[in-house]
């Protein structure tokens, strides 16, 4: 990531930091959270509407995006029952289930009064489908573990859960300009947010990948991601030890992977360089 992006980066933290401190917002952002869906607003705002920098009608709503985003992390933590997330104890584990579920109601409340503030119709009914979807991905994804769905299935699945909440942030800047393209946005933010949550999926099986969480968690707890689906004959059975080999051991599989994944991300590439022309890289740098 070039130095540029890094201090749009810091940039966004301090602005929100500002934004929590002020009397009328009691929030508390994860100091190391990655930013990644205000980072989308920030870029999109810049390559089409820069002049939305200086407004706060912009700031509420990325605020309230990272909001209910880290709301839906902790709710995450509680049905995992996750101990550590980044490489450090996550609430649950630090204050038990009972205060990491206020928390998160908190978050998610809040994210709603800060959309109120920018008096924006359009803005708000998007993000609440976007909330919605991000729940139904959810759900979805708890009826299939234990299963081998398609890997449409998959997209689907992941469109919600992630791509939804992504494709609210790349609308910002249109909703709030009430521009007719504002779909076409939001349609390229789910895109990001497909290809976001696929990288996560696959660095699940990259023990060296140093995310913080141990390694083979999706397949543990039966959870169908696209690289155990790609697999010739994906099964439930196989210890982790023997996923290792077959993912280390067999070049072909994680070759096919890979393939894969960079067949998503050059569509990807190619649909913004044709929506944005020069100043797509400000959302290549995201992939």
């Amino acid at each position: 990531m070039d130095k540029a992006t890094l201090k749009d980066i810091e940039d966004i933290r301090a602005q929100l930091v500002s934004l929590c401190n002020r009397d009328t917002i009691s929030i508390q952002l994860e100091a190391q959270g990655k930013l990644l869906r205000p980072c989308v607003a920030h870029a999109c705002a810049k390559a089409i509407a820069p002049e939305l920098l200086n407004d706060d009608p912009l700031w509420f709503a990325i605020l309230a995006v990272q909001s209910v985003h880290e709301a839906s992390l902790l709710h995450d933590d509680i049905i995992d029952e996750a101990e550590t997330r980044r490489g450090k104890p996550t609430l649950v584990a630090k204050a038990g289930i009972p205060t990491a579920l206020v928390m998160g109601d908190h978050l998610l409340t809040a994210s709603y009064h800060l959309l109120s503030q920018c008096d924006n119709i359009a803005l708000f009914s998007c993000f609440s489908r976007a909330v919605e979807q991000t729940v139904v991905g959810e759900i979805k994804q708890a009826r299939s573990a234990d299963k081998e769905i398609t890997i449409q299935q998959y997209m689907d699945m992941i469109t919600d859960k992630t791509g939804a909440l992504f494709g609210f942030a790349m609308g910002i800047p249109a909703l709030l300009q009430r521009r007719e393209d504002a779909d076409e946005w939001i349609a390229l933010g789910e895109w990001l947010g497909r290809l976001y949550q696929m990288l996560d999926d696959i660095l699940d099986y990259c023990p060296q990948a140093g995310t913080g969480k141990p390694p083979f968690q999706d397949y543990i707890q039966h959870k169908p991601t696209w690289p155990w689906l790609l697999q010739e004959t994906p099964n439930w059975q196989a210890s982790t030890k023997e996923l290792h080999t077959q993912w280390f051991g067999q070049q072909a599989h994680a070759q096919r992977c890979l393939d894969f994944f960079e067949e998503e991300c050059d569509a990807f590439q190619r649909q913004c360089k044709e929506k944005l022309g020069d100043t797509h890289t400000h959302f290549v740098a995201l992939v």
